[in-house]
């Protein structure tokens, strides 16, 4: 028994950004060094004292070295160590640490059991973002705010030592220089350039390269008419989604998909989608041997529509600019968007045609966050290493280092730990097994999902959205295997 393999849980495992077009969204400049931060009011803080300020203007007369963080954020996690030792040698002194992330509670709490922090821990809601008005576009940046509720200095968390904490908790200033006028090498890593002088009518494929730290699979930006598209470290599946504009849930593969991922080009003039998907369709058929039909059947969705005021989730900005988003575990954060963009995700999540009948044209920020199912705590909560191995993706040298505790999870779930080992599993990893076995029956684009009803009612909560169950006949694409491929598959 296996868990699903690179194509599935792993590419889920590993942080990625969902671009929905071309153009990040504009952000909030970073405040200037001297100015008041900005206000904030938190939605919620773990680790802290009961009474503990959630509020900018509560923590007056206390130095806040203040970070934005995120789980998935591998030089945050470096930084934990450091910011512990600052944050357990300024204990007893007027300083307090807050480490804020917009993630859900529950992948927070967990990935807190495995990577132990010394600070507090704050939650932003679904409303507008304190990392957006303080101009934060990467992370980790770190914020020290003077006992007045200046900004004494802006820098990486790496950067604080305690002699800057010290110059302001005596003098209200700091010495570390200002943060440089160029935009943080990660904010600039999620766009994917352009080249200088760009094809008039490009088609073109080409086996993806290593896959940089950071980057997430299935990374794609595309213009709103679909003339304009560029994948990275794509499947061949996502890249008849986004050519023809298929919904993955009216896709019908018939026989296996090709395995890896590539680098996908398609340009035309404006106005030509058409003839991008008649040239993506010979490249279809003679680099993978597929061919793309389109049929109509008749089936059941959900109608998703707007019967009143819209939720805190949904900030109206109505800019001219496209936008750009992520989602995560029990977390989904789209900045610019438009409503159509969250009936896609839904239709993802639950596995059904989500339709937008809402008549919401503007665009939004729109922030989603969800309970998660017991299959998606399983993926946060377990040990990675073990879920690697269950894939069978994990490397030799990285399996020789898994502990003893996570091996015995392994055979457990393989059905080859002998009686007396079993007997050491603790009964929360007996539940994690069982939610492991129930969720390799099912098919393998529906695996570790999150809870519809938990989906749906949070949409309905805290967008302002209803959803009703309707039968639609509703245009698919058919993919199947023609002629024997080129050799690039």
């Amino acid at each position: 028994m296996k868990f699903p393999g690179r194509q599935g849980l792993l590419r889920r495992l590993a942080w990625s950004a969902l671009c929905l077009s071309l153009v990040l969204p504009a952000k909030a400049a970073l405040p200037s060094l001297g100015e008041p931060a900005p206000p904030f009011q938190l939605e919620k803080l773990l680790q802290a004292p009961t009474n503990a300020p959630t509020r900018l203007a509560d923590f007056h007369g206390s130095v806040l070295v203040l970070e934005f963080w995120a789980t998935w954020c591998g030089p945050c996690v470096e930084s934990i160590p450091h910011l512990n030792e600052l944050a357990d040698q300024f204990r007893d002194r007027p300083v307090k640490f807050l480490a804020l992330t917009d993630e859900n509670e529950q992948v927070v709490r967990a990935f807190l059991k495995r990577r132990p922090a010394h600070t507090w821990i704050g939650l932003d809601g679904v409303g507008q973002s304190v990392r957006d008005s303080y101009g934060v576009t990467g992370i980790p940046t770190l914020f020290l705010i003077s006992r007045e509720g200046m900004i004494a200095a802006i820098t990486h968390p790496g950067g604080l030592q305690a002699e800057h904490i010290e110059e302001v908790l005596t003098s209200g200033k700091c010495s570390l220089p200002p943060p440089p006028s160029i935009p943080p090498a990660s904010a600039v890593a999620q766009t994917l350039p352009l080249t200088d002088a760009p094809a008039l009518f490009e088609v073109s494929v080409r086996r993806s390269g290593p896959l940089p730290p950071g980057r997430g699979f299935n990374a794609w930006q595309l213009s709103d008419d679909r003339c304009d598209l560029i994948g990275r470290w794509a499947s061949v599946e996502t890249a008849i989604n986004r050519v023809f504009g298929i919904p993955a849930q009216r896709l019908l593969v018939h026989g296996a998909m090709p395995k890896g991922e590539y680098d996908f080009v398609f340009r035309a003039p404006p106005g030509h989608a058409a003839r991008l998907e008649a040239a993506f369709t010979e490249l279809l058929r003679s680099t993978f041997g597929l061919t793309v039909t389109r049929t109509n059947l008749e089936q059941e969705v959900l109608v998703l529509r707007s019967p009143g005021p819209t939720g805190p989730g949904l900030a109206d900005v109505n800019p001219s600019a496209p936008g750009t988003g992520s989602d995560g575990w029990g977390e989904l954060n789209y900045h610019r968007s438009e409503v159509k963009s969250v009936a896609a995700f839904l239709a993802d999540r639950v596995h059904m045609p989500v339709l937008d009948e809402t008549g919401l044209t503007n665009r939004f920020d729109i922030r989603l966050k969800w309970e998660l199912s017991a299959a998606e705590r399983l993926v946060v909560e377990c040990d990675r290493r073990a879920l690697m191995s269950l894939t069978g993706d994990l490397p030799p040298e990285q399996a020789a280092k898994m502990n003893p505790e996570a091996r015995r999870f392994v055979d457990f779930v393989h059905g080859t730990l002998s009686e007396t080992e079993a007997a050491l599993l603790s009964p929360a990893e007996r539940e994690q097994a069982a939610v492991a076995r129930a969720e390799l029956l099912k098919p393998v684009a529906q695996r570790f999902a999150p809870d519809p009803a938990k989906l749906m009612k949070a949409t309905e909560d805290q967008l302002g959205l209803k959803f009703t169950r309707e039968q639609r006949t509703l245009p698919h694409w058919v993919v199947e295997p023609v002629s024997a491929p080129d050799s690039a598959r």
